[in-house]
């Protein structure tokens, strides 16, 4: 940030770099809470069998299973998340356990090629902060 931005944000005056710094930091707090959540569906996803995988009906049967002790609003909630998950499925023309691994993967990919770019635009400000810093 610099020695004065860096002041001036502990005195609690806001600067445009320690908005930015925050800015990335948020970002890279999504960026892990999303790879935690690929690594727990893919997890998942490869501890389904292979031989006689089981359908969606059958994946989706414990979610759909409302317990008759549950509020009103927790049914609702459970019925908001099936909502969800069938709508992902119809969006991305998921129809099958293939379709789902295919999906699964194509978003991990992704997810690292924004970690990728990410990474290169943080080295790149760094730099010029630097450089910056020296004028």
């Amino acid at each position: 940030m610099g020695v004065a931005a860096s002041q001036m944000e502990k005195k609690g005056i806001r600067t445009d770099k320690g908005n930015r710094n925050r800015e990335i930091a948020n970002i890279n707090k999504e960026i892990r809470q999303t790879k935690a959540r690929i690594k727990k569906v893919k997890t998942w996803l490869y501890a389904q069998p292979v031989i006689n995988p089981s359908t969606f009906l059958s994946i989706m049967q414990p979610v759909a299973d409302v317990k008759n002790q549950q509020s009103k609003w927790q049914k609702i909630a459970d019925l908001k998340t099936r909502a969800k998950l069938l709508v992902f499925l119809q969006e991305n023309n998921i129809t099958d356990m293939e379709h789902f691994v295919d999906k699964v993967k194509t978003i991990n990919e992704d997810l690292l090629a924004v970690s990728d770019e990410i990474k290169k635009v943080d080295r790149r400000a760094e730099t010029l902060a630097t450089h910056l810093g020296r004028v």
